[in-house]
């Protein structure tokens, strides 16, 4: 898969993610169509070891937060950092998985203060997080 149709891609399952904020009525719909786009990029792009893989899981994790699927967020996003991720939004959707599921509660903490450091890759975004909440 070329690079032009990788971003593509990305910018598509970005715009079902901030379909699903302006539509609420259409919100499962449009993270389902976010998902599948980007699922289809994971079996495209087949090895996660490079810049593009880690990006695509990094969104991948973003939408299942914000599915509130947690469990399979932590996968994804593991496996981005695993592969050498070194994006911000990589850490901190990991942070807002894993504050999330009270058996990894406590890893929260040091995944937020890794991504406050780090710099978002443009083509990422993050999951919604409501620190009042927690």
């Amino acid at each position: 898969m070329n690079a032009e149709c990788l971003n593509h891609t990305l910018c598509q399952a970005r715009r079902h993610v901030e379909c699903a904020w302006q539509e609420p009525a259409q919100w499962t719909r449009h993270l389902q169509a976010a998902r599948d786009l980007l699922q289809l990029l994971t079996e495209e792009t087949g090895s996660f070891n490079t810049v593009s893989n880690t990006v695509v899981l990094t969104c991948l994790g973003a939408v299942y937060c914000d599915m509130g699927e947690f469990e399979a967020a932590y996968q994804y996003l593991s496996r981005a950092i695993e592969a050498g991720a070194t994006d911000r939004n990589t850490y901190f959707n990991l942070a807002v998985a894993c504050i999330n599921q009270e058996a990894r509660r406590s890893q929260a903490q040091a995944l937020f203060a890794k991504a406050g450091q780090l710099s978002p890759d443009a083509r990422t975004w993050e999951a919604y997080f409501d620190p009042h909440a927690h």
